[in-house]
């Protein structure tokens, strides 16, 4: 009981003094307190608003400039003048390369300044083209009349134009390319008629043999047949056509007097050669194949035969034609 009551007396007496110390030290802790707070005020300020900016070019707004947005290697150059500046590896093999302008591959293409070459899908199955003939020679005649065809209308070279069409359902390297060809073609002759006998005035002078009547002839012959044309040889391949034909004809007369129509029938033979001209114009090739599919062009020559064998009117005829077709 004696211990218990002297521990009391001991922590009574104990806080009684720190009390008492505590008290004496109070201005003490004040000054601490004040100068903590004003510490807190002063970083306060100086510490940046969220309006002001980030923190970090804060707090480097008073650092020395540093390189920040050059590379390492122009930073050492900048440095160290003395080091001599040697091009890189990518820029010597730069320079190796050719130079090429703004354009597309495919503009280069078109102007013919690209090593590049069309790739057309598939082969050609069909061909049409245009024909002219620049030499004409041989007969027209008329069994019925006493007039020879020459003597009305002359030897004098006459329009020939033709339109040519073939399809094509074998084509390969060892056999060749075999056709079926459509040709519809047109010829205009004109000239004054000569009078059968000769007509004498009262005195006995003969008037003259051409009268002043005006005739015009029209020939429109449409052929069908077979074509077959060697492709072994790349730029030069031959050919030649056989076929049945019919001419469409009319002639008209300036006097009034009816005109005669009528059509004779026969067979065409014609031989020649195509050259093949894509070489020479690749570019304009490329654009005929991406608008309208055509993928080879070929400038012709022949000489065509057509014999007919009506009783009306027969044709004895030997034409050269160049031309020029297209596959597709």
């Amino acid at each position: 009981m004696v211990e218990k009551k002297n521990f009391t007396t001991i922590v009574l007496s104990a806080y009684c003094l720190v009390t008492i110390a505590l008290a004496d030290d109070q201005p003490y802790i004040d000054s601490i307190k004040m100068q903590w707070e004003k510490k807190k005020e002063a970083s306060s300020k100086e510490e940046p608003s969220q309006e002001e900016g980030p923190y970090i070019p804060f707090l480097m707004k008073d650092k020395k400039p540093v390189f920040i947005n050059e590379e390492y290697i122009h930073k050492l150059q900048a440095e160290h003048p003395q080091i001599e500046k040697n091009p890189s590896y990518t820029e010597e093999e730069k320079k190796k390369l050719p130079i090429l302008s703004d354009q597309s591959a495919i503009e280069r293409f078109r102007q013919g300044r690209s090593e590049l070459h069309p790739k057309f899908q598939g082969e050609p199955s069909c061909g049409f083209g245009l024909r002219y003939g620049v030499f004409d020679q041989g007969t027209i005649v008329s069994p019925q009349t006493s007039q020879n065809f020459s003597a009305i209308y002359g030897n004098n070279y006459t329009p020939n134009v033709s339109l040519f069409y073939e399809y094509q359902p074998i084509r390969n390297s060892f056999l060749g390319k075999w056709s079926l060809f459509g040709w519809l073609g047109a010829q205009y002759y004109h000239g004054y008629g000569r009078f059968s006998k000769s007509i004498f005035a009262p005195n006995g002078v003969a008037f003259p043999q051409v009268s002043n009547t005006l005739f015009r002839f029209y020939s429109f012959p449409l052929s069908l047949g077979i074509k077959y044309q060697w492709d072994f040889i790349k730029f030069l391949q031959p050919y030649v056509m056989a076929g049945g034909s019919s001419v469409i004809y009319g002639e008209t007369r300036d006097d009034g007097m009816a005109g005669s129509y009528g059509h004779t029938e026969g067979v065409l033979l014609s031989g020649g050669a195509a050259f093949l001209l894509d070489w020479i114009y690749p570019s304009g090739l490329w654009n005929l194949y991406a608008e309208y599919g055509i993928r080879h062009f070929y400038l012709t020559f022949d000489l065509t035969n057509l014999r007919t064998f009506s009783k009306a009117v027969r044709y004895n005829t030997n034409t050269i034609y160049t031309g020029i077709i297209f596959e597709y």
